[in-house]
């Protein structure tokens, strides 16, 4: 099963990857682990670029192919989903959820979902004025004039309209989405997020938004 399109989000950390248990693997990592299914083990294959994982079978020595029915719904589909999501929360970075826990930590901020029809937006709100200070957002990467079809995460922060125009440059920083674009910056949250420069933009917007 390829799992690449989690790369779009997080970043695998080699420190993290080897204490889980991984082992280093030509330019990545690789982990088996048995299954509670008789002879059955998952193999997990991780590089910078790609992330691939297979079910065995060790009495024929090849994929269990149930593993592999696209829609479909197993025990063991459902075993090997949680390990992946448990390798995804200790052993990737990802700066959409550090961005999160930032400002939870920092500003005291509960996040909320606003719109039903969009259960991934997240928006922060200052502690006194309670006004939005940050908006989370998945959204086509068309819309931000990027190639391809791929679905981004991103964070509209409020600046100085002079700090926003020197920050555009069209692979990080755009005009934004969605909202005023004199006073509000689009920021790509992606595997080349600046994220000490993000985390003092968002300090920016909290205060001129309180203030």
């Amino acid at each position: 099963m390829d799992c690449s399109h989690y790369l779009q989000f997080y970043t695998p950390v080699a420190e993290k990857l080897l204490a889980f248990g991984f082992v280093k693997h030509g330019d990545g990592w690789l982990l088996e682990r048995d299954l509670p299914v008789s002879n059955l083990f998952v193999r997990i294959q991780v590089t910078p670029s790609q992330f691939f994982v297979r079910v065995i079978d060790r009495t024929f020595n090849d994929d269990f192919l149930p593993f592999n029915v696209k829609d479909g719904n197993s025990p063991v589909k459902s075993m090997v989903t949680v390990l992946l999501d448990q390798i995804l929360s200790t052993c990737f970075d990802n700066p959409k959820r550090d961005i999160i826990e930032y400002c939870v930590r920092t500003f005291k901020t509960r996040p909320e979902q606003p719109w039903p029809e969009f259960p991934n937006y997240r928006t922060f709100k200052t502690a006194h004025s309670q006004k939005w200070y940050a908006i989370i957002m998945d959204i086509p990467c068309t819309k931000l004039g990027l190639v391809g079809e791929a679905v981004v995460n991103v964070i509209n922060v409020k600046l100085p309209p002079e700090q926003i125009q020197s920050l555009i440059d069209g692979q990080h920083y755009f005009s934004a989405y969605h909202m005023n674009k004199k006073y509000w910056l689009t920021v790509l949250l992606d595997q080349t997020t600046d994220i000490v420069q993000l985390k003092s933009l968002i300090k920016t917007s909290y205060n001129l938004v309180e203030k």
